[in-house]
């Protein structure tokens, strides 16, 4: 497995980057295809924050996990990317299978079931407007992301409210 590292106000040393190394290695057995990951560590004020995200043909998972030390952080990571794997092995496998080309590799353990049914359908009508319009109609409507069409891009859109206390805005690519 590849792995990258983005380093943000926290420096990862060799020893360090091999130990991750040998922690990520383990889920090579998971994926057919090559797997890339990368890792992202913080520090905060109080804490260090790991962002481990795994890459292997379409399928993308991605935890991120604080603590006090980065490589325990790295280890809650881990620990969550696996649960992963393991609870949505079946539909991955299903789903690729059809396709031809499986992603997830054989492993032993318990298989979770999660339901995936749709609850509820909600129709939106799209107005055209501005990023920073559909900021403010996300606000005045109280919600976490607003859908909408962008004057600017001609296309539909997303805005949503960042853990950071910012705002973000997912276009799409084609």
């Amino acid at each position: 497995m590849t792995v990258t590292y983005r380093e943000k106000d926290y420096r990862v040393y060799s020893i360090d980057r091999e130990k991750i190394e040998k922690r990520l290695a383990k889920y090579d057995k998971f994926f057919r295809t090559p797997a890339e990951a990368t890792v992202t560590i913080k520090k905060g004020r109080v804490s260090v924050t790991a962002e481990v995200t795994i890459t292997s043909g379409n399928l993308v998972l991605r935890a991120e996990k604080s603590d006090d030390d980065a490589l325990s952080a790295i280890d809650q990571c881990c620990e969550a990317l696996e649960r992963q794997l393991r609870k949505n092995k079946t539909k991955l496998e299903n789903k690729y299978k059809s396709a031809g080309a499986p992603v997830l590799a054989d492993f032993d353990g318990d298989v979770e079931e999660e339901d995936l049914s749709i609850m509820r359908i909600k129709q939106v009508t799209l107005r055209p407007m501005s990023p920073e319009e559909a900021v403010l109609q996300m606000n005045l409507v109280g919600h976490d992301f607003f859908v909408f069409y962008n004057v600017d891009t001609s296309s539909v859109c997303v805005v949503y409210h960042r853990k950071d206390g910012g705002y973000g805005l997912i276009e799409p690519a084609f």
